[in-house]
């Protein structure tokens, strides 16, 4: 009962900053379209960032207090292609992760029913994951496969290798990474890979890690469904 007192409070507490930060960020927006080409566009840019950047942890604290509710992850499943949802989601991410080189491969059919938003929510977090945590500078490849159930979304980096037990402890919620983030990098409080998992399990499907030979692959298998209620 405590537990799910506490949940709610987290829950009001998450709508009430969201109420805030939006207008945080919209003014922000606002005051970094008028800087442009002015001495003050710097620091307007990177109050709108911070700004987006608190929106989407709160976000994820109130899916997050959804889940320990019961409630589940709400979808909107629309008839789309995967190949290209991702590949739209990589191209954004590249101009944000320069260092980072960004590679697609797309193997079947990736069309089906799913909740694109959230399927690239889940890429970006698996993506920004792998740039913060593997070997520097190393590419992040991403390969969707798809069969006639499903399609497989696979992200995988060089980088230190993680045990069995630490792989899966990953996806805990409101646990920071095990591995020390790039300098300069702030770890996370974990609940990134966690909101991949709840995505996935939304769609009926799961999520996995593991590590061959110095690459870690986190793989999402997502039944493709033949309709917006499957």
């Amino acid at each position: 009962a405590c537990a799910g007192r506490g949940a709610w409070r987290s829950r009001a507490l998450g709508q009430w900053l969201r109420g805030r930060l939006a207008a945080v960020v919209g003014t922000a927006g606002l005051r970094a379209d008028t800087a442009q080409g002015t001495p003050h566009a710097h620091q307007a840019a990177r109050i709108l960032s911070g700004g987006q950047h608190l929106s989407r942890l709160v976000d994820g604290l109130l899916d997050y207090s959804k889940s320990t509710l019961g409630a589940g992850m709400q979808l909107q499943r629309t008839a789309c292609d995967l190949g290209e949802a991702v590949a739209a989601e990589l191209d954004l991410l590249q101009a944000a992760l320069p260092e980072a080189p960004l590679r697609l491969q797309v193997q079947g059919a990736t069309h089906g029913y799913f909740d694109d938003a959230r399927i690239r929510e889940a890429v970006h977090n698996l993506v920004t994951n792998a740039a913060k945590y593997g070997q520097r500078a190393a590419p992040i490849d991403v390969a969707l496969t798809g069969d006639a159930r499903s399609v497989r979304i696979a992200v995988s980096n060089a980088g230190q290798p993680l045990s069995s037990d630490a792989l899966h402890a990953l996806f805990d919620p409101l646990r920071r990474g095990s591995l020390p983030a790039h300098k300069g990098e702030h770890a996370s409080l974990g609940l990134g890979l966690f909101l991949v998992r709840e995505i996935a399990i939304a769609h009926g499907g799961d999520v996995a890690a593991h590590v061959d030979e110095g690459v870690t692959t986190f793989a999402i298998h997502l039944p493709r469904g033949d309709s917006p209620a499957a």
